[in-house]
């Protein structure tokens, strides 16, 4: 009966630790670093662009490749324009994007690294404008005008630059990075049809940065939201 009774705590004692065992290794498994991430870009929809991102870090977590597609569209009846756009980055971890517990006595696990990351881009965008008489005040006269235009714009562009980031998980999978960092574009603008008096000064998506084709040194930020798994 003492042979029966010890055998018994013996089975229940290796029935708890496989089962704890079991159990650490699906929590393991739960909050197993993520590997992949899908982003998206919500401060382009200023500029009515959608791009998507996906990024997919090495074992190391280290390391990642970035690639971004994008596709821009407007149309107002004077001004429309669409777009194709596609960015290739690789991030180097200052620290490693890896598990890290918000304290030793918590159990809630995020991911988080700093980063730096050189890019190419290209993009290609077409833009057609149809004004017809508009009043407009000309700053060298003092007076208004009224001015009609008709023509359309290619532009190609090839961009290349290094950014600097911060990137962090919330609730295991919700994905949060900001960035900073500076570009040289290249651009090349075809003018394919013009028709009417128009001095493109006066509209403010030819004016510096804003313009697709300003070629020359440039800031970019931005911040992106996604989802790891």
């Amino acid at each position: 009966m003492r042979y029966f009774f010890s055998f018994l705590v013996l089975s229940f004692f290796l029935l708890f630790l496989h089962t704890d065992m079991k159990g650490q290794d699906y929590r393991q498994k739960l909050t197993a670093p993520k590997k992949h991430i899908i982003k998206w870009q919500p401060l382009y929809f200023i500029r009515n662009t959608f791009e998507l991102g996906y990024e997919r870090l090495n074992r190391h977590y280290d390391r990642s490749w970035e690639l971004r597609l994008g596709v821009t569209g407007s149309d107002n009846g004077q001004f429309s324009e669409f777009g194709m756009a596609a960015e290739l980055s690789r991030r180097f971890y200052v620290r490693s994007f890896a598990r890290r517990a918000v304290s030793q006595y918590s159990e809630k696990i995020y991911q988080e690294g700093l980063f730096i990351a050189p890019f190419v881009r290209a993009a290609f965008f077409h833009t057609a404008y149809n004004y017809f008489n508009p009043t407009i005040f000309d700053a060298t006269t003092g007076d208004f005008i009224t001015v009609f235009y008709e023509g359309e714009r290619q532009v190609q562009a090839l961009m290349g630059g290094l950014l600097f980031g911060y990137q962090r998980t919330f609730g295991e999978s919700f994905s949060l990075t900001v960035y900073a960092g500076g570009l040289y574009r290249h651009a090349e603008a075809e003018i394919q049809a013009t028709r009417g008096s128009f001095d493109a000064s006066y509209f403010r998506w030819h004016n510096g940065f804003f313009d697709r084709a300003y070629q020359g040194v440039m800031p970019r930020g931005g911040l992106q939201v996604g989802i790891a798994f």
